[in-house]
């Protein structure tokens, strides 16, 4: 099966492909930009440079590599809503452009991207797990788009018969994040929290220890994508990735647990304090859905972080840390 991922060259999509290479499938990576690096041992991937933004790139992409089913993880995630006519242009023409180029190429299946941010603010559902069921609410431009998006994927199923699903992320963690422009705070409660840790070097984060987040480890959720992308038939039109809540501070006790003697300090000031409180994005969020149809379960925090450690420690040259 020949199956291209549409944005295979970022973050979600390189362990996307990494999944499908090791399965043996035929896989085409699709991006704006084309590194020969990325690709390198992992068998039948070849890479097709292009913008989703345009009909014409994507539809050439599936015909000369005769793609068969399409998984799109591509999409402007980090930066300023300032971004905005990037942000329109790329997250919702380039995602209605996959889901016509599909149409017009008789594609079997498109797994889509969503995310976490058509939920907004967790208070607004209460002290639960949200689920699939539960009205998106978002608050800011991606998660409106993101909605716009699952909105027209459901009117080209309905009245094109094309198999079209989402998948909304929560908070991922995990090798090969690249930051763009200005360090956010998530950046360092994510990222730096772990992989300093993990050389030797102390984590400064700048989010108070009490921050919750529903935290999911980056190759869980590419299986998931794929899961999604291989099976005969999907029950439903969407689904949650779910993960483990967890606040900030209990996250750097795992990373303690992992990486004895780890020094991680937490950036507290009651300006930062009152902005966690005001907004509390979602921190809870169901995945029965998925684990129901599929039999899958998440990693441990614990395992992910081990595997995060690793994966950063082995890029440095160092050995791995105990299990």
């Amino acid at each position: 099966m020949s199956i291209m991922v549409v944005g295979g060259t970022g973050f979600i999509g390189k362990a996307i492909v990494r999944a499908l290479a090791g399965r043996g499938e035929r896989v085409v990576s699709f991006g704006r930009t084309v590194r020969q690096s990325d690709q390198a041992g992992l068998g039948a991937v070849s890479a097709f440079q292009g913008d989703l933004a345009r009909l014409e790139d994507l539809s050439r992409a599936i015909r000369k590599q005769g793609v068969e089913r399409i998984i799109a993880v591509a999409g402007v995630i980090t930066g300023t809503e300032e971004r905005i006519v990037d942000i329109v242009r790329t997250n919702a023409l380039g995602y209605a452009n996959v889901f016509e180029a599909a149409r017009l190429a008789g594609i079997s299946r498109v797994v889509y991207t969503s995310a976490l941010s058509v939920y907004g603010l967790q208070h607004v559902y209460g002290e639960r797990p949200i689920t699939e069921e539960d009205p998106p609410r978002p608050l800011y431009l991606r998660g409106i788009i993101a909605t716009l998006n699952e909105a027209v994927a459901r009117r080209y199923a309905d009245e094109h018969g094309l198999s079209v699903v989402g998948l909304r992320p929560t908070v991922l963690y995990g090798p090969g994040q690249r930051q763009h422009g200005r360090r956010p705070a998530w950046w360092s409660a994510r990222v730096e929290l772990v992989a300093n840790p993990a050389l030797g070097r102390p984590a400064i984060v700048d989010y108070p220890a009490q921050q919750r987040a529903c935290l999911v480890y980056v190759d869980d959720v590419a299986e998931m994508f794929v899961r999604l992308c291989k099976a005969p038939e999907v029950k439903h039109d969407v689904y949650n990735t779910g993960g483990h809540t967890a606040t900030f501070g209990e996250l750097a006790e795992v990373v303690r647990q992992v990486i004895p003697g780890a020094e991680i300090t937490f950036h507290e000031s009651d300006e930062i304090e009152k902005r966690t409180r005001a907004l509390q994005y979602v921190y809870m969020m169901d995945c029965d859905r998925f684990r129901r149809e599929f039999g899958f379960e998440h990693r441990s925090l614990r395992d992910g972080v081990l595997a995060f450690a690793n994966a950063v420690r082995a890029d440095s040259g160092l050995p791995p840390l105990a299990e």
